[in-house]
């Protein structure tokens, strides 16, 4: 299944979180971020910025 949301900017740390749980539990597989401002898009897998964010979760 695929999904597209819109993330409050002043809320994207929260999310970041979210999104390396659900990683951690095998919900996520990989998600695509799209930014107006670059006209393009960027692929990534959850576990890749997971990484970055692996000391903030419990």
């Amino acid at each position: 299944m695929n999904y597209r949301i819109r993330i409050n900017k002043k809320k994207e740390s929260a999310f970041l979180k979210m999104l390396s749980a659900l990683e951690a539990l095998g919900v996520i597989l990989e998600y695509e971020r799209l930014d107006k401002d670059s006209g393009g898009h960027k692929q990534n897998k959850a576990e890749e910025v997971a990484d970055q964010y692996r000391d903030l979760v419990d």
